[in-house]
């Protein structure tokens, strides 16, 4: 058994990001090993925010009717969700600081896993953030990548070469998106393994006891909208006529205005998904979790590349693996709306599963790195 560090983004507010920690330490859970999660802070607001969070605070005692205040208590609710979430899944947990890493913290285990979400974005764009999602304050031999994602199809040129140093601090490389298999080759000429989202090798029954009914009452019948980013008019107008299509109403949980946003989590997600008699969504594991239920979806382009880069290689590869690229919007035609042929995708989940488990056995075998707690 191994002892394993596990690093990915960390936040309390992406459904996704929460849901593929999770199944990343079952996923070493399950292949006998110990698994601790690593936090690490989130970053410091900016000061506007700073200023504005413990002004609402003061005006939720004074005037609780405001609607900026209405909103506020929603991000407070949702929050909770997600902090009980963290508190009762990703757990055990050691937090660590990005810029003040102990040296003696290597010595503590036998590997560090980062993966998967997109560690390699740099958000910051800072390096010391790019040094950390490297694992570079470990030994060569104890980094692993576990379908790690750019979420960018291609560099800056001026973070090339801190980018090809980090990927070649890997004894082996994989990501989750064909892209980013050719932007590693790219740089460092060399193969990467294209391995699935770790959301996807839990058994389905797995997620299905994970989730929970929200508090909120539900229409009967419902199109869930799970939208990232800015949305356009033309979107929400799309989603509308889906529902109409459907003969069902809009459940929309990003809209920070309604009950649905404050009371779900990543649990209450799950439920929501698996009853929803149509999925909109522009969002990976929203597109993810549809398939794992074999619900009907439609997959909308992200509209905030400008300021997040272009997302679309993930998903593009997820649909093309399971055949389901005709449910993109814009070429999904009306009378397939509630019909998705889901013909042969047990069998590539299974395959998809079994390469992620040869990759980790491939990677996890070797006795070379040194014991936790060793000098």
């Amino acid at each position: 058994m191994k002892k394993i560090g596990l690093i990915t983004l960390y936040g309390n507010f992406n459904m996704g990001n929460k849901l593929q920690h999770y199944a990343a330490m079952q996923l070493y859970r399950a292949l006998g090993h110990d698994v601790v999660t690593l936090n690490h802070p989130e970053a410091k607001p900016p000061l506007m925010q700073r200023v504005k969070l413990p002004l609402k605070a003061v005006l939720l005692r004074v005037n609780p009717n405001l609607r900026c205040i209405q909103n506020y208590k929603r991000d407070i609710q949702r929050r909770r969700l997600f902090l009980d979430f963290s508190n009762s899944y990703l757990i055990p947990a050691e937090t660590v600081s990005i810029k003040r890493i102990s040296p003696k913290l290597k010595g503590r285990y036998d590997f560090f896993s980062v993966g998967s979400d997109q560690v390699w974005h740099n958000w910051s764009g800072k390096p010391e953030e790019l040094d950390f999602f490297f694992l570079k304050f470990a030994d060569k031999r104890q980094r692993l990548c576990l379908s790690p994602s750019f979420g960018l199809e291609r560099l800056p040129e001026e973070w090339e070469s801190v980018y090809r140093e980090g990927l070649n601090g890997f004894p082996r490389l994989s990501c989750r998106e064909a892209s980013g298999v050719e932007l590693i080759r790219a740089l460092t000429g060399r193969d990467a393994a294209l391995l699935p989202d770790p959301t996807m090798t839990l058994p389905v029954g797995d997620w299905a006891r994970l989730e929970r009914k929200p508090s909120y009452p539900l229409p009967e019948r419902y199109v869930l909208s799970y939208m990232l980013g800015e949305i356009r008019l033309e979107t929400i107008e799309a989603v509308s006529r889906c529902a109409r299509l459907s003969g069902a109403d809009v459940v929309n949980v990003n809209d920070n205005k309604t009950a649905y946003y404050a009371g779900t989590g990543p649990r209450e997600f799950l439920y929501l998904i698996r009853h929803a008699c149509l999925v909109c969504t522009n969002s990976f594991h929203g597109t993810v979790f549809s398939i794992l239920f074999r619900r009907n979806f439609v997959c909308f382009d992200r509209e905030d590349v400008s300021v997040t880069g272009d997302m679309s290689g993930r998903i593009t590869t997820l649909l093309n693996t399971f055949h389901l690229a005709s449910r993109r919007h814009g070429v999904l035609q009306d009378e397939a709306l509630l019909v998705t042929d889901y013909s042969g995708a047990e069998e590539t989940l299974s395959h998809e599963r079994e390469r992620i488990l040869n990759y980790l056995r491939a990677v996890l075998h070797d006795d070379s790195p040194r014991k936790a707690g060793g000098l």
